[in-house]
């Protein structure tokens, strides 16, 4: 998810985007959201029925650098998923 609203071209993903994004619901999608709002990495916007995130300023190079990180570990075999 804070790949998704780093890299979207508006700069910012409303929870309905990356609901269907994750194709997980809308509460799973908030509740992961939250956590990422709580560690400040992201803020909110309450719009109509829908809340917009998009990166806390400033925090664009902690987040660069968190999803360099993240990017560059090997996948565990046990999470793998077989086709």
């Amino acid at each position: 998810m804070l790949a998704a609203i780093a890299s979207d071209s508006r700069g910012e993903c409303c929870v309905c985007d990356l609901a269907e994004l994750a194709n997980v619901s809308q509460p799973t999608v908030s509740h992961h959201l939250r956590v990422l709002k709580d560690s400040g990495l992201v803020t909110s916007q309450r719009r109509a029925t829908w809340v917009w995130y998009r990166l806390a300023p400033g925090r664009e190079p902690t987040v660069s650098t968190l999803l360099t990180i993240l990017n560059a570990r090997p996948v565990p075999a046990n999470a793998r998923t077989s086709a």
